[in-house]
Parts: C-alpha cells; sequence; structure tokens
C-alpha cells in the first residue's frame, strides 16, 4: 500500500511538542541517575517522571489532534505518584505497586512500540503526517521509554529483593 510523502514542516506547537521527546527523556533519565546516585529509592524519580507524563497525556486527551481517543498514559503513568506516596505507608508495598506500575506502562507503550520499530522512519512520518526529524526523534523518544521504564522495574525488583539496604 502506498503512503503519502512525510510532511515537510511542523507546526510551531508540533515542533515544540516533538523537541519535547528528547528533553522529557533526558530530564527523565536525570533524575533517575541523581536519585540513586542520591541514596534515593528509585520510586522518586518513577513519581516524578509518572507524574509529568500523566499530565502530558493529559494535555494530547484535551487539546492534541487526537484528543477524541482515550489515552491510556491517564490510567498507567498515576500508579507511579501513587507508589512513591504508598512508600512512605510501607516500603514494600510502594515497590510493589511501583512495579505494578512499571509494567503498565511497559505495557501501555507495546503496542505503539510495535510499530514504531517496525516500521520505516518515512512510513512512520507518512502515517502521521509528520517530518523525517519527528519519525527519527520518535524512534528514539520510544527506544529511551522503554529503556527507562524497565531500568525502573529493574531498580522496583532490586529494592524489593534487599538491595538498598
Amino acid at each position: 500500500r502506498k503512503f503519502p510523502p512525510p510532511a515537510t514542516s511542523l507546526t510551531a506547537s508540533e515542533s515544540c511538542i516533538m523537541w519535547l521527546m528528547p528533553l522529557s527523556q533526558l530530564a527523565s533519565w536525570a533524575g533517575l541517575a541523581a536519585a540513586v546516585a542520591g541514596g534515593d529509592t528509585c520510586l522518586s524519580a518513577q513519581a516524578g517522571v509518572g507524574g509529568f507524563f500523566a499530565g502530558w497525556a493529559l494535555y494530547n486527551r484535551c487539546f492534541s489532534e487526537y484528543h477524541k481517543k482515550l489515552e491510556l498514559g491517564m490510567v498507567t503513568f498515576p500508579f507511579s505518584p501513587i507508589s512513591y506516596a504508598l512508600h512512605f505507608l510501607s516500603p514494600a508495598a510502594g515497590n510493589g505497586l511501583g512495579i505494578f506500575a512499571a509494567l503498565l506502562v511497559l505495557g501501555n507503550y507495546g503496542v505503539p512500540a510495535k510499530y514504531v520499530f517496525s516500521w520505516s522512519a518515512t512510513k512512520l512520518a507518512s502515517k502521521r503526517s509528520k517530518t523525517m526529524t519527528w519519525a527519527y526523534v520518535m524512534k528514539g523518544n520510544f527506544a529511551s521509554a522503554l529503556l527507562l521504564w524497565t531500568a525502573f522495574l529493574a531498580l522496583n525488583v532490586w529494592e524489593v529483593s534487599g538491595g538498598r539496604e
């Protein structure tokens, strides 16, 4: 099946959102590194990242071009800040919910990741009516996000198994 050629430019709003993707990933990784280096639980970083992306999902649901569709990030990401709050009452329960939250987010990324990684950048840009730059940024964003949430999952498991004593 033939697809239209990729777009040659993005609107100012689309460009802003596109560059927010790598910046948000850099900030997320920096937050995780700071939490781990500072001896804090990974849940502190996971809560911040989850809260930010829950807000982004809510923005997408309310204001983006796809606003009529359910944005699953509104459902999956909030479990991370909730797990951090629960951690203060029961560290094991907080980490357990953190593990569940990371698994939910990874599952949420699973279906779109299939397309993002199996399609060429040209096909991805064409299908979404975006530029080639957008397609490459999106591929990098997905790769980074999958690694980040896998790191949250692994660190939570490590902390539950006594790794941070």
